[in-house]
């Protein structure tokens, strides 16, 4: 099995994702933890854990977001919408990112096992690179690991939480 070691210019003053906008943070977690939409080379704004680029309504105030179907969590089961649905009203609650979408934000909820709805109070153009910015991420993690503060790091990323030193070294194994 592959491991990272990582040796970091400083301590991350956090690793979880949603509570710390540092770049220090993303770097690392962001090979733990995907995002629903992510960044291309050019900027542009492409799908991760979603399938596509979501479905607008035509007011601009409901995104109907699929997901990719057979992702793995790292415990081993498939990624579903109640996990996308917790995490991304964690985001909204605790990440300075998430709250400010959060004002803007009417619901989240499932629309069966690999659908996300997200309903605005009025149309926002940010949305999307708001969920695929790596700082202060829209991390989406099993939901049944959520916690404040976080204890289990449970994502879909290439690589998985293994062990922590601080002052010394992070350590993460490749996940399959």
């Amino acid at each position: 099995r592959d491991h990272a070691t990582l040796a970091m210019v400083a301590e991350p003053p956090t690793l979880d994702p949603m509570a710390s906008t540092a770049d220090l943070v993303g770097t690392i977690m962001q090979h733990v933890y995907e995002p629903l939409y992510t960044f291309d080379a050019k900027w542009a704004v492409v799908p991760m854990l979603a399938e596509a680029a979501p479905k607008v309504s035509a007011d601009g105030k409901l995104y109907t977001i699929a997901l990719r179907k057979g992702v793995m969590l790292h415990s081993g089961r498939e990624l579903n919408a109640d996990d996308v649905v917790a995490s991304l009203q964690r985001w909204l609650e605790q990440s300075p990112r998430g709250k400010a979408v959060g004002k803007e934000v009417e619901h989240i909820q499932a629309k069966g096992a690999h659908t996300v709805e997200i309903a605005l109070k009025s149309p926002y153009a940010p949305l999307l690179s708001q969920l695929a910015l790596p700082t202060g991420m829209a991390a989406i993690m099993a939901k049944e690991s959520i916690a404040t503060p976080l204890k289990d790091f449970v994502g879909t990323g290439p690589y998985r939480f293994k062990e922590r030193r601080p002052d010394q070294y992070l350590l993460l194994e490749r996940f399959e």
